[in-house]
């Protein structure tokens, strides 16, 4: 489980650095996100990101925290369920209204997550 744990944390990682090198990237996301299917994708891939980090959570040198972190992604996944794609895509096109410094910013916050769960983990 460990090394599960390990993987999304480089996976958060990794998706984090790419939005940071490429902001503009979200653009694309927002066109995808569109689709009902798509939105089923994140909801899917939040809810097993979570799920890995609540089990695997004993495995770490923080078990609380990422915990609390696991269940704040399982959060996430469940209330994208609430909203409708259209509204999702709205609130995240008024993030392309900021400046590239802002995107970049704001994707330093899950980066610090990812970098927390790796270094949880060695």
């Amino acid at each position: 489980m460990k090394f599960l744990v390990l993987l999304v944390g480089i996976f958060i990682i990794g998706i984090c650095m790419t939005y940071f090198v490429f902001p503009r990237l979200i653009e694309d996301l927002i066109n995808w996100v569109g689709e009902k299917r798509n939105l089923l994708y994140m909801v899917a891939t939040r809810l097993v990101v979570g799920i890995i980090l609540v089990a695997g959570a004993d495995t770490t040198r923080y078990p609380t925290a990422v915990w609390w972190l696991g269940i704040l992604f399982v959060a996430a996944g469940l209330l994208l369920l609430l909203f409708p794609a259209d509204t999702i895509k709205r609130i995240t096109a008024a993030w392309l209204d900021r400046s590239t410094r802002v995107i970049r910013a704001w994707v330093m916050i899950p980066l610090a997550i990812g970098i927390f769960v790796v270094a949880s983990v060695m």
